[in-house]
């Protein structure tokens, strides 16, 4: 995101402490990426997913089953990336808001042309 008006972040070195996520909206991201993640296992290991769900392992555990899955099938690049309904949810979420108010209107970019 390009600073518009000359505006700087507040320490003038690159990232601020005052632009921050509340909890909710923390919870709302992790509980977005944890669904797709295992919405994605399930549909190409069924077994595996079941599994999961059954163990109640998110994907914070990712690393105890790293070996089960095959990566680069499960996890690509446009399975991780969120949906176009996440990105509207987060563009009208107060975090949104705030980057808005401060640095100008923005857009998210969709290099990969996934909608």
């Amino acid at each position: 995101m390009a600073l518009t008006n000359n505006k700087k972040l507040p320490n003038d070195i690159g990232y601020s402490l005052d632009y921050k996520l509340n909890s909710y909206e923390l919870n709302y991201f992790k509980d977005a990426i944890s669904d797709q993640w295992l919405k994605r296992i399930n549909k190409v290991d069924k077994n595996l997913g079941l599994k999961l769900v059954k163990n109640n392992q998110s994907i914070t555990k990712y690393h105890e089953i790293s070996k089960e899955i095959n990566h680069s099938e499960v996890w690509r690049k446009s399975d991780r990336i969120l949906d176009k309904s996440f990105s509207c949810w987060f563009l009208n979420s107060e975090f949104a808001g705030k980057l808005k108010k401060n640095f100008g209107e923005f857009t998210i970019s969709d290099e990969d042309n996934l909608g």
